[in-house]
């Protein structure tokens, strides 16, 4: 009798681990990522060849675990219903709670938990499962093309759409076949970079893009209007800060233009803008959007205690995906310039996050945004 018990949990145990093995499967299947795959078969992996074949074979991989599952888990519901009324000579009631526990085991321990957990790496569990689905997939095979085969014939009588399946959902699975591309050389590197700059576009900060302060030349709000031109000379720039008191505290601008066109000027309060403040953490693409509904040419960067930690222009937004527009507020700086093969001379000015997309450098930001602040906190001062 004890070894009929012992029997009995064996069997059970043996569906229960059959149905987490191939729950786990069909998950690994739908979640896998083909570009992955193939970035690594390119690499010399045989298990991640194969595991690219049985994606390109989806339908026949997808068929067969249906087919396969639906047995287990009728042969499971058979098996326990055999042992509760043979063997264990129970009770309707007692069957029903039998069944209610069954459901609610495997429901929870081979069905969730191994979608879960295949679902957090999908990729690897499809290479490891690769052999025994296309094993199985051949051996299924006839079974499996007739079931796609009378289920084609009724979504034709049903008049329903063939649904796909798509594995490019992500800006980093557009990344990384644009990666793939330049890698065959379909792409070239300037295109490649445009495509990468334009998919980080959406998590750029104006903090991250924005002139900072002690580059931006401004002036206090009580200097008379020849000093401002004077200014406006030197620096050959359109637009000029106005502070007062402190230059962190900025209560508009004056533009180029504006004395141009009203040489009767006395002071800069008759030519002053209305200041446009953001915050550091605001995305570019959202504040892109705002400067052109509000038709603004510069907005300033206010940090958490409200003070200015810098300003953005049109032009830096746009430089974030083009790379260094020479204007008149831009004159004209090289912050890459090609030395010799493999070697660079680089701007201090160089944005990190443009440089490490550039050069595949990693490099961890620790409170700077700029090459010249990751050299300074490296040595130290």
């Amino acid at each position: 009798m004890i070894s009929d018990y012992i029997a009995y949990e064996a069997a059970i145990l043996v569906f229960m681990a059959l149905t987490f093995a191939f729950s786990a499967m069909e998950t690994a299947i739908i979640s896998s990522n083909p570009m992955k795959l193939r970035s690594l078969s390119e690499k010399g992996s045989g298990s991640a060849a194969r595991a690219l074949n049985v994606l390109e074979n989806i339908e026949d991989s997808m068929g067969m675990l249906q087919i396969v599952i639906n047995i287990i888990e009728i042969s499971a519901s058979a098996f326990l219903a055999y042992v509760a009324t043979r063997a264990f000579m129970l009770k309707e009631s007692q069957i029903f709670l039998v069944t209610i526990a069954q459901t609610i085991v495997f429901l929870t321990f081979c069905e969730i938990l191994p979608k879960v957990i295949s679902r957090s790496n999908p990729e690897r569990f499809l290479v490891i499962f690769s052999y025994p689905i296309a094993a199985l997939t051949m051996v299924f095979r006839p079974v499996t093309r007739f079931s796609l085969y009378f289920s084609g014939k009724l979504r034709l009588l049903l008049n329903l759409e063939h649904g796909k399946y798509s594995f490019v959902s992500s800006r980093d699975d557009i990344g990384l076949l644009f990666k793939l591309g330049m890698a065959h050389g379909v792409i070239d590197e300037d295109h490649h970079d445009y495509i990468t700059e334009i998919l980080s576009f959406n998590s750029v900060t104006a903090y991250e893009v924005m002139t900072p302060l002690i580059d931006v030349v401004s002036v206090e709000r009580k200097k008379g209007i020849r000093h401002v031109i004077r200014l406006i000379e030197e620096t050959r720039f359109s637009r000029i800060p106005v502070y007062e008191e402190r230059v962190d505290n900025i209560v508009g601008y004056v533009y180029y233009r504006d004395l141009l066109m009203d040489t009767g000027v006395r002071g800069i309060d008759q030519i002053l803008k209305e200041p446009h403040f953001v915050p550091t953490t605001k995305k570019i693409h959202e504040l892109f959007h705002e400067m052109q509904e509000m038709n603004l040419t510069v907005v300033f960067v206010v940090n958490e205690f409200g003070a200015v930690d810098g300003l953005v222009t049109r032009e830096d937004i746009a430089e974030e995906i083009v790379g260094e527009i020479q204007t008149r507020d831009h004159p004209g700086e090289q912050l890459i310039e090609v030395v010799g093969k493999n070697r660079y001379l680089l701007s201090g000015n160089l944005d990190i996050d443009f440089f490490r997309r550039r050069f595949a450098i990693p490099i961890e930001k620790k409170g700077f945004e700029t090459l010249a602040g990751f050299v300074t906190t490296e040595m130290g001062r």
